[in-house]
């Protein structure tokens, strides 16, 4: 029977409706197939990620709740495959992501406004993003956390319990550190605290700190619920987050689990509520209040024993706990092995006794304690004997990272070739049940019932690794990186697979598997890369790329290693994306120049391999970035030569050279052949796509910068008010198109005589490209050009003089001094200074910059002509009048060839000529000709 949708006075518009909609019109065309046939499919393809009950396929169909995001897109592709229109799978999935993530985001959203007292401020502009509400009132229940479940069998503990309530409440407020040895309990302790106190918080925050990354991941995390806009940088989402929340009303609870670097992690510890954190490290700051946490008491070493155990007395479990060193990782683990195996505690104490120092003396183990190697030894051992697809599902535990595994990791690496008997238990239904319920049995793992995530303690990892011989070791790491491989879902700039990358990353790096042989775990690395920089994760995608390149470049043996594997060069060039976006451009040009080089040299690749043009269209972005505009054209003109001749003229790989060359023209201020390139990308983007395409918007956006560099400046205005909005409503206000169109709409509004409409335009988007990039990005800095001269143009030279005098300093340190981008924005601040009446300073910034863009883009070049232009009014206020009218006249004479006797800028250079003539006595009658009706002109430098 199909499932109706329920009606609208149950579930109202809004974002889950439209959702829920748009599943039953996918339902519908897949011809209303059985709930039980859907279930059925899911579990039995093996490239999904989750198995979805008939139940809950129901639920999702009648909209009962927002359907966890693996199990709606596991239905999406079910259906898909099933539906009459024959849509592109992957296409859908993006589709159903984005109206996923709204419908999340409005979830949330609602119930945050629930706790606001006063209405939030009224947002104008739709690309500004949201901001976290700052009057919020205490509720009776946690709006947002990802806190883990309880541990149903936590005992004692009360004396530590209230240790912490009185630390976190005491004055002044600072980070409670708990600190002691591994598998003392302290994640088990801040579980607990959290159910005894949840109703005190409305967020409650749990970040895993071992890494960096991972703690800026979860900081990203916690922005998207509570409704931040997030930075493309991580690390500035991080501070972001930190700073909303110390603003803020909120009651919060953060809880940093397993720091090994406090230094490190410093940074992140924020003030205002309450932070946990768990380590084993010393070296935390003073200000930190750190409380040591040491074994069970005896009673309570009894008492779990007596709980966990099968019929172990207390006078039996009071023997165990002397032997175990009231450990609480040590005794739970054992009480597990004894109950699972129902080895009388009397068998357990002789075997421990009789045979545990032989065993150790034969496998040293550094830094553990002995009961924590006893237990995994007897665990294992008992796991070969009676589950052996369980024992070698724990092994792979030794190599994987102390993330918490999701079983469907498993699941869809199970084509990876795993031996048997773990690579048929795999492909069985009941495998969690079956192998994974063993390790629960067995106290070596648990289970997050909700995430369906397997977590193994770091201490019976680290115990586990050393246990086995280097020749098994070599097999579980292998295995590991072919399962790691396989569950690769690649396509790491579709977001709908960023979950399953964020799943496998911090297993990638745990099991080393930059050194494997396996070709799926390298291409899992460079895709793993490139998902990093697209998500934001900038330090780490640069230092994973860097990693991977210099052990690649090493790598000897008939295993498609070294310099001419193309996954080397793969990984280059996403390096370097990360390197162009933490501001290390001159480092990206290196690193991209010098693989050109080899590639072109190679006698396995060449000039016209696709990996050689691919490498060379992103060596030309870097020398365009870093001012090598004549060198970005050649290379660029090759590109396009080479790429029509062995792909067509068409072909979307030759329509992005053909871009790629239209951008270094603009660069170049060749807007004529710019504009004619532009329009023949557009127009077969057009053809190709359909109007509505990103690319062919992106393309009709440059055509409003050449229109701009033409000087056709109602033209270029009118063009992008049109291609604006549909952007928008495409990426949304944040994306980096956007931002570069609303630019384009303030340099227009400028230009047609609308300064004020300008500064307002300009200023929304400086602040929205401060908060999505952060402050050296080429996006921020370009947009600060425009706010500072649209504020000239407003009159209001002091903020024009203070954004200016910012944009040039950022400029000199992020691109150096000599930058054709600097030099123009140093144009524009000795404009400014000029118009304030600071002549001498103005003067002397006009003649450094005149001489240094003649070296590095030529005397012809716009730029150029715009300083020299600048100069001659220096000189003609100078008095220095014959020196004006000659460099006016070069000035004009050379701005005729090159932008042509009717444009804007043309005519300008023309009026002050007039102004020079005058002054130098060649127009008689002329009245105070020296300052009166001047003509400054600005630069716009147009985006790499």
């Amino acid at each position: 029977m199909a499932v109706a949708m329920r009606g609208r006075e149950s579930l109202p518009d809004g974002p889950l409706r439209r959702l829920i909609q748009a599943i039953h019109d996918l339902y519908n065309d897949a011809g209303r197939p059985g709930l039980r046939q859907i279930s059925t499919e899911i579990r039995r393809r093996n490239d999904l990620r989750d198995t979805v009950s008939h139940e809950t396929v129901s639920a999702i169909l009648r909209g009962d709740a927002l359907p966890r995001w693996r199990k709606l897109e596991c239905l999406v592709r079910v259906l898909v495959t099933w539906a009459v229109s024959q849509p592109e799978a992957d296409a859908e999935v993006r589709r159903f992501h984005a109206m996923w993530l709204e419908a999340d985001d409005a979830a949330v959203a609602v119930a945050l406004r629930r706790a606001v007292t006063d209405s939030p401020p009224t947002v104008v502009d739709p690309v500004l993003p949201r901001q976290l509400p700052n009057e919020l009132t205490p509720s009776v229940a946690v709006l947002t956390s990802n806190a883990p479940a309880r541990n149903p069998t936590f005992v004692g503990r009360a004396e530590i319990l209230e240790r912490m309530q009185n630390l976190l409440g005491a004055s002044p407020r600072s980070p409670l550190v708990l600190r002691g040895i591994g598998g003392v309990g302290k994640t088990q302790l801040v579980a607990e605290y959290i159910h005894l106190h949840a109703a005190n918080y409305e967020v409650v925050w749990w970040i895993p700190a071992a890494e960096l990354a991972s703690a800026r991941a979860a900081f990203a995390a916690l922005a998207d619920r509570i409704g931040l806009s997030r930075s493309w940088d991580l690390a500035q989402t991080a501070q972001q987050t930190l700073g909303a929340l110390e603003d803020s009303r909120l009651r919060w609870l953060l809880i940093f689990d397993n720091v090994d670097d406090p230094v490190a992690i410093g940074p992140m510890l924020p003030s205002g509520g309450d932070v946990i954190a768990t380590t084993r490290a010393l070296g935390w700051p003073r200000a930190c209040k750190v409380l040591e946490v040491d074994v069970f008491q005896r009673q309570e070493s009894v008492k779990l024993l007596c709980q966990l155990g099968a019929g172990i007395v207390p006078a039996d479990a009071d023997r165990l706990a002397a032997q175990l060193g009231d450990l609480p990782l040590a005794l739970e683990q054992v009480a597990a092995v004894q109950s699972a195996t129902g080895m009388p505690v009397t068998e357990y104490l002789r075997l421990y006794s009789e045979h545990i120092s032989d065993l150790l003396a034969t496998r040293p183990q550094q830094d553990h304690p002995t009961s924590v190697v006893a237990f995994v030894t007897l665990a294992m051992d008992s796991l070969r004997q009676r589950t052996p697809a369980a024992a070698q599902l724990f092994e792979l535990f030794a190599f994987l990272g102390s993330e918490p595994v999701p079983v469907s990791l498993f699941r869809i690496g199970r084509t990876a070739g795993i031996e048997a008997p773990l690579g048929r238990a795999l492909f069985q239904f009941d495998f969690i049940e079956r192998v994974v319920g063993q390790l629960v049995r067995y106290g070596v793992a648990r289970i997050e019932p909700r995430s369906q995530r397997i977590q193994v303690h770091r201490l019976i990892r680290s115990v586990l690794r050393e246990q086995l011989d280097p020749e098994r070791a070599a097999e579980v790491r292998a295995t590991t990186h072919r399962l790691l491989g396989a569950a690769n879902p690649g396509r790491p700039d579709d977001p709908s697979t960023w979950s399953l990358h964020a799943d496998i990353g911090p297993h990638l790096i745990a099991s080393d598997a930059v050194y494997s042989e396996d070709f799926g775990a390298r291409r899992a690395v460079v895709d793993q890369v490139r998902y990093l920089e697209r998500r934001g994760d900038y330090h780490e995608s640069r230092r994973l790329g860097e990693l991977a390149i210099t052990v690649w470049r090493r790598a000897q043996g008939d295993h498609d290693l070294g310099t001419e594997d193309r996954l080397t060069f793969r990984a280059i060039r996403e390096t370097a994306n990360a390197m162009r976006a933490l501001g290390s451009y001159e480092e990206a040009r290196r690193l991209t120049e010098d693989a050109l080089r080899h590639l072109r040299s190679s006698p396995v690749h060449g000039e016209d391999d696709p990996l050689t043009l691919d490498l060379a269209g992103t060596v030309g972005i870097y020398l365009r970035i870093t001012g090598a505009y004549a060198e970005a054209e050649a290379i660029d003109r090759d590109v396009v030569e080479r790429r029509e001749r062995l792909n067509g003229t068409d072909d979307p790989a030759t329509l992005r050279a053909v871009g790629n060359l239209a951008v270094s023209l603009r660069m170049n201020g060749k807007f004529d052949e710019a504009y004619s390139v532009d329009i023949r990308v557009h127009d077969a983007s057009r053809r190709r796509f359909g109007e509505n395409d990103p690319r062919v918007l992106l393309a009709a956006a440059n055509l409003t910068k050449d229109l701009h560099g033409l000087g056709h400046y109602q033209k270029c205005l009118d063009e992008i008010e049109r291609v604006l909005p549909v952007q928008i409503s495409l990426h949304g206000g944040r994306h980096e198109y956007v931002l570069w169109s609303t630019r384009m709409r303030a340099i227009g509004l400028r230009r047609t005589g609308q300064p004020v409409e300008a500064v307002q335009v300009a200023s929304t988007n400086l602040l929205n490209a401060e908060r999505i990039f952060g402050p050296v990005h080429e996006t921020t800095l370009l947009s600060m050009i425009t706010y500072s001269n649209a504020l000239r143009s407003a009159g209001d030279l002091d903020g024009a003089k203070e954004k200016a005098g910012e944009s040039l300093a950022r400029l000199r340190n992020a691109f150096g001094p000599y930058n054709p981008v600097t030099l123009a924005a140093a144009t524009n601040f000795a404009a400014i200074l000029r118009s304030m009446g600071v002549r001498s300073e103005a003067a002397g910034i006009d003649q450094v910059t005149v001489q240094a863009l003649t070296r590095s883009v030529g005397d012809n070049h716009p730029y150029t002509l715009v300083a020299m232009n600048g100069l001659a009014i220096d000189l003609r206020l100078a008095q220095e009048f014959e020196a004006a009218l000659m460099l006016s006249r070069s000035v004009m004479a050379r701005a005729t060839d090159a932008l042509g006797p009717g444009h804007p800028v043309t005519l300008a250079f023309e009026a002050n000529l007039a102004l020079d003539l005058a002054a130098a006595g060649r127009i008689t009658g002329s009245v105070n000709p020296s300052d009166h009706g001047r003509a400054e002109v600005d630069i716009e430098p147009p985006e790499s």
